[in-house]
């Protein structure tokens, strides 16, 4: 059986910052009293995965520009550039304030409301604020408290508060909140492989054997459940089966951070097989163990 190294403390979320901040509950329809508004959204999003710079600058002047009504959405495309940017600190207190524009105003679209809380959530959480990360999210659900919303809304929220939950060791309940995110959205792979990941790092191995099975049937050849579903395997004695996944990932993504990983684990299990002291491949650190908070972001 392969000796794991040990396993590393949480990280921030991958550094490059996406082009949009995580949008897992972004509202599936706009509201339809707003197209032009929302279409100015559009151009200033748009505008911050192209030059975040000058996106702050115009998300400043719309801002401005409104003396009466609400200012979510500049605030929104604000907070997304500074995301862009890794100023999370700053986009977190757009996307709040945003958050709390919204909520002030009537009949707020829920929707939305969530998708800016769950935003404000997420950097939060880049920026190692996990509590207040968590504060974000449950915000988040209760937006959507008694609405008619499809049960994946709500999924992406679920998986949100299991990273903050495993960042503040509450594995119990991080745990339970990957329950409720299969059970919203049963399709989502990456519901299942965190909740693989989690069942894995706790020893519950044959739990974690049942989720990395149906994360795999849900995303086949995806080298995130490829490595995790290795990791499941050496961890039970299953050389062989471990040996297998790594080397797909290998020959699947070459060059890629998981494929650097797999190959690390690959060199373990070859030393030991072969009885004898082996040499580290680069002075660079081993490739670390995958992290509940960067899996599918």
């Amino acid at each position: 059986m392969i000796t794991l190294p040990l396993l590393s403390s949480l990280l921030l979320l991958m550094q490059g910052a996406p082009a949009e901040p995580p949008a897992t509950n972004a509202p599936a329809d706009p509201p339809l009293a707003m197209p032009l508004i929302d279409a100015r959204l559009s151009g200033c999003l748009a505008q911050a995965r192209s030059d975040s710079a000058a996106a702050i600058v115009q998300a400043e002047q719309w801002r401005a520009e409104i003396t009466a009504g609400s200012r979510a959405l500049p605030l929104q495309c604000l907070g997304t550039a500074y995301a862009n940017r890794s100023m999370w600190a700053e986009a977190e207190a757009a996307f709040a304030e945003a958050a709390a524009d919204l909520a002030a105003r009537p009949a707020p679209d829920p929707r939305r409301l969530s998708a800016l809380h769950a935003q404000a959530g997420n950097a939060a959480l880049a920026n190692g604020d996990a509590a207040g990360a968590l504060t974000h999210f449950n915000a988040g659900l209760s937006a959507l408290d008694g609405m008619a919303v499809p049960g994946r809304v709500a999924a992406g929220l679920h998986v949100d508060r299991a990273r903050a939950l495993v960042a503040l060791s509450r594995d119990d309940d991080a745990a339970q909140a990957l329950i409720f995110a299969q059970e919203g959205d049963p399709q989502d792979a990456t519901a299942f492989l965190l909740g693989a990941t989690l069942a894995r790092r706790t020893g519950r191995l044959a739990d974690a054997a049942r989720a990395i099975a149906v994360a795999d049937a849900l995303s086949p050849g995806n080298p995130d459940i490829m490595l995790e579903g290795g990791l499941i395997a050496a961890m039970a004695g299953d050389d062989l089966t471990a040996a297998s996944a790594w080397r797909r990932i290998v020959e699947s993504a070459p060059g890629s951070e998981t494929a650097s990983r797999a190959q690390f684990y690959l060199q373990q299990l070859d030393a030991m097989r072969s009885d004898a002291p082996s040499a580290p491949a680069s002075k660079a650190p081993p490739p670390q163990d995958p992290d509940m908070q960067e899996i599918g972001r």
